[in-house]
């Protein structure tokens, strides 16, 4: 490369780095009003339940844990209840995750621009910016697996015997528990890494400080998981290797929905890049032996072994008891893929064709981002246009009959459009959470029409009510 086009390059990279601050917030904040569906307004009502200890006996009911309700609830207090001042938390999450993926990435590579090519491809992540705007628990846990892998990183490749670092260790997995049910996922992935590549006797704080991570979970939890695992995912039908590999796939693929050509071409472009270098005005392809030295260096093997154990353990546990939903839980698996890949190319592509791919990368995502957000389709038939409807045409005693999914969202909508007159609310089926296997009984479903017409019949007697 002559001097004149390394400063080409030079001007792309800085004019690059504009455009990557530009579009964060533009993934967190554009399209943020839209209508909430049924488990945002779901997070709503349970960080709306009252103190921590009422949140706690809201959360039991549920599939998780309680501490992003929490968050939740002191976040609402402050900002209000739109569908902006909610969802824009997990935004705030997503925003300060990339930085700390810059942060991570200069620890295990020690390049600032190998840093920066994994915090670019963490933010380009579809499934990454789509939780960004998304008000439930992922974008947060997402944030607390980066900030815990910094820390395990920094124990085991700079100073394993930092007490700051263990603290700080320990202190984060023990948020990351009490945030989502799939964190234990990364947390073993990351503990088989550590047995596996980073193992050594005198590193006996390390062990300690993995060992006291969950047991704030164990000791307060516990009676509430038993209560919980009885009813957990009721919904959720038994994953497929195509779900499995849907899952790793859509991490570059999920666009407005899963686009196999764009996640095979953005995955062949990755290892495409490493291999091809341009030399005299010439490609030529990279001895495969660096490339090799490179993916058995310990923390691409770290980050290979947890990627791929925080995807196929609970692949494997949801062929006893369905767990496993591709494109939400498995966003904490995206940060390992961000990191290898990142170190991938960071380390082994030219300069000119890196960048080059960056734009490319940085265009599709972009294009796809705003498409789907100025998609006229996603405005038309929301819950909150019936909630206005609702509103506008209703009286006192008039009687609404809800489908399980819409009932959450609507009634969130009363309550921020300050309605105020009293209805009868009647679901059917009855419960959000076992709808969809309740459509599989139709016995069930039978039982629940004959006693919905009952409560409908004994409600219009006499009334003027209208249904």
């Amino acid at each position: 490369m002559t001097q004149d086009d390394s400063k080409i390059v030079d001007s792309a990279e800085k004019f690059l780095i504009f455009i990557f601050l530009l579009t964060i917030p533009l993934f967190a904040f554009f399209g943020i009003s839209r209508s909430f569906w049924l488990d945002e307004a779901y997070s709503y009502f349970l960080a709306a339940s009252g103190n921590f200890s009422q949140i706690v006996d809201a959360v039991k009911n549920t599939a998780g844990p309680p501490f992003y309700y929490f968050i939740l609830a002191i976040w609402m207090k402050i900002f209000g209840i739109s569908e902006t001042s909610i969802r824009s938390l997990s935004s705030v999450f997503y925003i300060l995750s990339l930085p700390a993926v810059y942060y991570l990435g200069k620890i295990v590579y020690k390049n600032k621009r190998t840093a920066f090519i994994c915090s670019f491809l963490f933010m380009l992540s579809p499934i990454v910016y789509r939780h960004s705007q998304n008000a439930r628990m992922y974008s947060m846990v997402t944030f607390i697996v980066i900030l815990s892998s910094i820390f395990f990183f920094k124990l085991v490749l700079d100073n394993p015997n930092s007490k700051k670092d263990l603290i700080l260790f320990t202190l984060i997995n023990v948020i990351g528990t009490f945030t989502q049910f799939w964190y234990f996922f990364y947390f073993f992935s990351l503990g088989v890494a550590y047995l596996l590549l980073f193992f050594k006797k005198e590193d006996k704080p390390i062990r300690i400080a993995f060992l006291l991570s969950t047991v704030p979970f164990w000791v307060l939890w516990t009676p509430m998981l038993l209560f919980q695992v009885k009813g957990v995912s009721a919904w959720e039908e038994k994953p497929t290797i195509y779900n499995l590999l849907e899952s790793f796939f859509g991490f570059y693929g999920y666009v407005s929905t899963m686009s196999w050509p764009i996640a095979f071409l953005v995955y062949i472009g990755f290892f495409a890049i490493a291999l091809i270098q341009i030399e005299n005005s010439k490609l030529k392809l990279e001895k495969l032996n660096y490339i090799k030295i490179f993916v058995f260096e310990k923390s691409s093997l770290a980050f290979l072994i947890i990627c791929s154990l925080t995807l196929i353990t609970p692949f494997i546990g949801s062929q006893v008891k369905p767990i496993f939903l591709a494109h939400r839980y498995t966003v904490i698996a995206v940060l390992p893929v961000a990191m290898f890949f990142g170190g991938l190319i960071g380390k082994f592509g030219n300069r000119l064709i890196l960048v080059g791919f960056c734009y490319l990368l940085l265009i599709t995502y972009t294009g796809a981002f705003i498409d789907r957000a100025t998609d006229p389709s996603r405005g038309l038939n929301t819950d909150k246009t019936t909630a206005k409807f609702l509103v506008n045409k209703t009286k006192d005693s008039d009687i609404i009959i809800f489908t399980s999914h819409s009932h959450f969202t609507i009634d969130y909508y009363f309550i921020l459009f300050n309605l105020n007159r009293k209805l009868e609310k009647l679901s059917y089926p009855t419960s959000f959470e076992t709808s969809e296997r309740s459509l599989k009984n139709i016995s069930a479903l039978e039982v629940e029409a004959e006693d919905l017409t009952i409560r409908l019949i004994n409600l219009l007697k006499g009334s003027q009510s209208r249904v």
